[in-house]
């Protein structure tokens, strides 16, 4: 009786593997191990593992260089626009400077000469206690001689201009 029910339930079990529609979502692989398809369909799972990362690798490294050329590109601008504002501001210095310039001697009557510099210099030289003696004569002297040379060249600018002697 045993071996009837066994019989029974394998031929069962025969027939409902026959009749099972197979479900179309899923797809029908027929692989044994060791064959070439499995190890073809094992290397095409790995590959595109391995290219998605290597993708992943190559856009980070394009992005990378993106970037980097896009900050070149604002560094780029920004020294561009100082330079130009460096410039402006060298013109605009130009002409404050030309305009403090003074267009020619000074009209001022109190300014101290050449010659009058040359005496305080030698006095300044000489001390406070050159004024009595031998030092107070040499600045004498030196000032005589300074204001003989000075009437000198009067008297030639004057000639040269044609206004005659001067005394």
């Amino acid at each position: 009786m045993t071996q009837a029910l066994l019989e029974e339930d394998e031929r069962i079990r025969v027939v409902a593997r026959s009749t099972t529609i197979p479900d179309a979502s899923e797809e029908i692989t027929i692989a044994v191990a060791g064959t070439l398809t499995r190890t073809l369909r094992a290397t095409a799972n790995w590959e595109f593992l391995k290219n998605s990362d290597e993708e992943r690798m190559n856009r980070e490294k394009k992005t990378r260089q993106a970037a980097k050329k896009d900050l070149t590109e604002r560094i780029r601008k920004k020294l561009a626009i100082i330079m130009a504002k460096k410039q402006r501001a060298e013109l605009v210095l130009e002409k404050v400077k030309k305009r403090l310039r003074p267009a020619g001697p000074p009209a001022d009557s109190e300014l101290i000469t050449e010659e009058e510099m040359h005496i305080y210099k030698a006095q300044e030289r000489s001390g406070p206690a050159a004024e009595s003696g031998e030092r107070a004569e040499e600045t004498k002297a030196e000032v005589a001689d300074v204001e003989c040379e000075r009437k000198q060249d009067i008297r030639k600018l004057a000639e040269e201009l044609g206004q005659g002697t001067v005394v």
